[in-house]
C-alpha cells in the first residue's frame, strides 16, 4: 500500500543559479519598460516624430504587457511553463534587435510591442520557482525574483542616461543594451 506521501508531485532542490537566472530575465524585463523614458526627446528628434508618436513607443510596450502577460501566463500553464518562458525570452530578444536596428517609427513602435510581451516573463518565472524550488527556500527565491523588478527600473535610468550623453546621442546603442 503507497503512502499519500508517495503521490505528491517530487520537487527538484531548487538552485541558486536558477533564481539568479530568472532574476536577470526578469530584471531585464523591467530595463526595457524603463529604458526609453529617457530618450523619448532623441527619438522624437531623430525620426522627426510627433510628440503624440514618439507617446507610443512607452504607451505600446504597456498595452502589449497588459494584453500578453495573462495570456501568456495561460498559454504557460497549459503547455508549460519553461517553454513558454524560452518562447517569451526569444520574442524580447527579437523586440530588441529590431528596436537597436530600425530608424522607423513604426518598425519601433512594433518592437516595443514585441518587447512588452516579454512582461509574461515574471510571472512566468514565479511558476517555474514554485514548480523547481524547494518550499523553505521558495518565499526568498520569489522575494528576490521581484526585487530585480524594481532594480532594473533604476539601472535602465542610469545605463540610458549614460548612453546618450555626449554631443551625438543614439538611441540605437540604449537598444543593444
Amino acid at each position: 500500500m503507497k503512502s499519500s506521501l508517495a503521490a505528491a508531485p517530487k520537487r527538484r532542490t531548487g538552485s541558486l543559479s536558477l533564481v539568479l537566472v530568472l532574476g536577470l530575465a526578469a530584471m531585464v524585463v523591467s530595463m526595457m519598460q524603463t529604458l526609453v523614458i529617457p530618450i523619448l526627446g532623441i527619438i522624437q528628434n531623430d525620426l522627426g516624430a510627433t510628440t503624440a508618436q514618439v507617446s507610443w513607443v512607452t504607451t505600446a510596450t504597456l498595452l502589449s504587457a497588459a494584453v500578453f502577460t495573462p495570456l501568456l501566463g495561460r498559454f504557460g500553464d497549459q503547455h508549460g511553463t519553461k517553454p513558454t518562458l524560452l518562447g517569451v525570452l526569444v520574442v524580447m530578444v527579437a523586440g530588441s534587435v529590431l528596436a537597436a536596428t530600425t530608424s522607423s517609427m513604426l518598425w519601433l513602435i512594433v518592437a516595443r510591442v514585441l518587447q512588452g510581451a516579454a512582461t509574461a516573463i515574471f510571472p512566468l518565472a514565479l511558476s517555474v520557482l514554485r514548480a523547481e524550488v524547494e518550499p523553505s527556500r521558495l518565499p526568498g527565491a520569489m522575494a528576490l525574483v521581484s526585487g530585480t523588478l524594481g532594480f532594473g527600473s533604476g539601472l535602465a535610468l542610469v545605463s540610458a542616461g549614460l548612453l546618450s550623453q555626449g554631443a551625438n546621442p543614439d538611441y540605437h546603442q540604449v537598444f543593444w543594451l
